[in-house]
């Protein structure tokens, strides 16, 4: 007889929610996550496009913005203090729809911040060849 094994998700109970909650947006190559903060850094709660059911390409697409900004809707929308700070980070061109779709909630940002590392001179170009 095989068990079957469940992955088990540790949300943090009885957390107060009264503070600002810090949401991070985290655009990559081929997903999006987003994670709810508190302002000491406990993590409240996260989902990402593929929690969503999104497979493939479809995970960093503008319909998988469409849901993922429902979704932080849906998940927020129960807070006691509804103000909340936005941190985006990742190049893609998602982004703008992304923020786009956020702007249509009813949600209180008070803050957004752009936190993309960007490369400053980068590494040594390698030498040119010898002929």
């Amino acid at each position: 007889m095989t068990k079957i094994y469940k992955k088990k998700r540790n949300k943090i109970k009885g957390l107060d929610i009264n503070t600002e909650t810090i949401i991070f947006i985290n655009i990559q190559k081929s997903n999006i996550i987003i994670t709810l903060t508190d302002t000491q850094g406990k993590i409240i709660d996260w989902f990402s496009s593929g929690c969503l059911g999104l497979k493939g390409f479809r995970k960093h697409t503008p319909l998988a913005a469409k849901s993922l900004a429902f979704t932080l809707f849906e998940r927020t929308k129960n807070f006691d203090k509804k103000q909340f700070k936005l941190r985006v980070k990742g190049h893609n061109a998602v982004k703008n729809v992304l923020l786009k779709y956020i702007s249509y909630q009813d949600l209180n940002i008070i803050d957004l911040k752009d936190i993309t590392s960007l490369p400053r001179n980068g590494c040594k170009p390698q030498k040119r060849r010898k002929l």
